[in-house]
């Protein structure tokens, strides 16, 4: 995603994509800088289903699903975040997930260090 100039640059104003009857937010922001590396914060919102605040401890863990009935609506092996928060660990950063609770959406933020040569090269 940060590879990819002519999607996403720091600063650069929050957009927005239809997917499935929902809207996804995404924004990229530099936060600032401790030498020799700039903070990078990606931010990712939709208006979806939401997420329970009794349940946002669980939305991390690997093969988790908030609905684990036979019979839930949204496909899934409940991989996807957990290895994104290993990755953004990886790299050095941090992730987390917010909502105001079901049917009210979730905004997932991470933070990752990028070497200020890096970020100044990319424009």
């Amino acid at each position: 995603m940060l590879s990819s100039r002519d999607k996403m640059r720091p600063g650069m104003p929050s957009s927005a994509e239809r997917s499935k009857g929902n809207t996804v937010y995404h924004r990229l922001e530099t936060l600032g800088t401790q030498l020799p590396y700039a903070f990078l914060r990606i931010s990712v919102a939709d208006n979806g289903i939401g997420i329970d605040p009794n349940d946002m401890h669980r939305i991390f863990q690997p093969f988790e699903q908030v609905d684990g009935s036979s019979a839930r609506r949204y496909q899934g092996t409940g991989l996807g975040l957990s290895l994104t928060k290993r990755l953004v660990e990886l790299h050095g950063g941090e992730i987390w997930a917010e909502s105001e609770g079901e049917g009210r959406g979730a905004t997932f933020r991470f933070i990752l260090p990028m070497p200020m040569e890096q970020l100044l090269a990319s424009g």
